[in-house]
């Protein structure tokens, strides 16, 4: 006779309390899933934003390097420097606010075709002129004044179309105090330039010759969710620069300690569907705030000294 085995199965009871500790585990897994990937999205947004910001004073860096240089400070000094044929972006008669009244000078407006007054320190664009490398210097001294001299390059520098003559144009040595006008160059030898200065100044041998520009840069908020522009006074118009840009913010005491701080305001490239970020760390409250807060943003500053 063969014994029966007893067999004996799970109880109701005990599946219910199996699915009920399954859930919690599931849930606290789901919890801890989602906490991760919420905590890789928002560090993804802000290295994104602070990505955006750093290229975006990346690409100003080149022109506030150059800035003011061998150039009056001044408003007054500033303008009596280009008594002789002013340069293009001095002259532009049809828009009067958008004349430059220093080398270093802050604007406001959505695109940043409003002058603030000479007295402003803030501002949320900034206009620079500044001296551009040629690769070509003196290797004598000169003496420059407000009548024709003549000096000698170690080469031929490109010089730019000013204002309908060709031959004319306008250039600055680091440790000058005025900018030059030149009024001829020698046709036979391109490295003589005839030179007369506003102000009387040295210019010292082994010093590099610097083409004269200038740039105007802002955000424009209605192209592509904010995007930061750069327009030279070569005549190329307006270039965009850095998408994902929602803020520029400019501070800069020409007469006092000289430093140029700037602060952009960048965004991360997830639209969220909720808003986010009630602050935004290293912005300033007294300028303009973004008004899409669906976007994670990040703040970058760098302060630079204007030499001259």
């Amino acid at each position: 006779m063969t014994r029966e085995r007893k067999r004996r199965g799970f109880t109701l009871v005990e599946i219910l309390v199996s699915i009920l500790i399954l859930g919690v585990v599931m849930g606290a897994v789901m919890t801890l899933f989602f906490s991760v990937f919420e905590s890789y999205q928002f560090h993804q947004d802000v290295m994104e934003a602070k990505q955006r910001g750093h290229i975006a004073l990346a690409s100003i860096q080149p022109f506030v390097s150059g800035a003011a240089l061998g150039l009056p400070a001044g408003k007054t000094d500033f303008q009596n420097g280009f008594s002789a044929n002013p340069p293009l972006f001095l002259l532009d008669n049809d828009k009067p606010n958008e004349k430059f009244s220093g080398p270093v000078q802050l604007a406001s407006g959505d695109v940043g075709d409003v002058v603030v007054p000479d007295d402003a320190t803030e501002g949320t664009a900034l206009w620079l002129v500044y001296g551009e490398p040629s690769g070509f210097g003196v290797e004598a001294d000169y003496e420059a004044d407000s009548t024709a001299r003549q000096i000698e390059l170690t080469g031929v520098i490109n010089v730019e179309a000013n204002k309908n003559d060709t031959t004319k144009s306008w250039i600055v040595f680091p440790a000058g105090i005025a900018p030059l006008f030149i009024s001829a160059i020698d046709p036979g030898d391109g490295k003589i330039l005839s030179v007369a200065s506003n102000k009387a100044q040295k210019i010292n041998a082994f010093e590099e010759a610097h083409y004269l520009k200038a740039v105007k840069i802002n955000v424009d908020k209605n192209v592509n969710g904010g995007t930061l522009f750069i327009e030279r006074s070569d005549g190329s118009g307006k270039q965009p620069a850095v998408e994902g840009i929602a803020g520029l913010w400019c501070v800069f005491d020409r007469d006092g300690d000289r430093v140029l701080q700037v602060t952009v305001l960048a965004r991360g490239d997830t639209e969220h569907t909720s808003e986010l970020q009630s602050s935004i760390e290293g912005w300033p409250g007294e300028a303009p705030q973004p008004t899409n807060r669906r976007y994670r943003y990040a703040a970058v500053t760098r302060s630079w000294r204007i030499r001259n």
